[in-house]
């Protein structure tokens, strides 16, 4: 049995390191629209009305940075890391068709870089069995990623109801459709224009 006096200290050293993990900032990226006028920004290929954002997540939170981190190219390396952190915890779900054919995967969570699983390098081949090799994209809120095949039938039929969700979310991230293939994204469109 630990003397009292240790007990304490012990005590003490739990607290500080729980605070210290509920505190702790991790580098991340994030889509969000260009209206938000977050300080650190960088384009995404075609996009009108997106930026990916830079900053960090601490407690579920998202907070952009002020200025330009002294490393770059080490602050995307650990948000892309952290994408992929998250991606390898989340389950899709398999929207699927009178016939079980997949019309769609979605990926849903409370998490706020739920939609930046679009920026994970493997996102692609782990949906490709579902979808193909070429796939669509849609992010109207941080905590939701739409993905759904070339020949994006349901796209065209859902791009209302994202339009809807993106006006109505507290925190959007676009409004833009993405397609991603063969690991390069760039947007072709956005939801009131309906599927490309």
């Amino acid at each position: 049995m630990l003397a009292p006096a240790m007990m304490v200290n012990v005590k003490a050293l739990l607290l500080l390191f729980l605070a210290g993990s509920l505190s702790a900032e991790e580098p991340a990226l994030w889509l969000e629209p260009r209206f938000e006028g977050s300080p650190v920004t960088f384009p995404l290929p075609d996009a009108q009305n997106t930026l990916l954002t830079a900053g960090h997540l601490a407690a579920d939170r998202l907070r952009p940075l002020p200025s330009e981190p002294e490393d770059r190219a080490r602050h995307l390396r650990s948000a892309q890391r952290l994408v992929s952190q998250l991606h390898r915890r989340l389950e899709p779900e398999l929207m699927r068709d009178e016939q079980g054919v997949v019309q769609y995967v979605l990926y849903r969570s409370e998490h706020p870089l739920t939609h930046a699983l679009l920026l994970d390098p493997g996102l692609g081949e782990r949906v490709a069995p579902w979808l193909g090799d070429t796939v669509y994209a849609a992010c109207p809120d941080r905590f939701a990623l739409y993905l759904f095949p070339e020949l994006a039938h349901r796209l065209a039929e859902l791009s209302p109801q994202l339009a809807a969700l993106y006006q109505e979310a507290v925190f959007p991230a676009s409004n833009e459709i993405f397609r991603l293939s063969r690991g390069q994204l760039r947007a072709i469109g956005t939801f009131a224009a309906g599927a490309p």
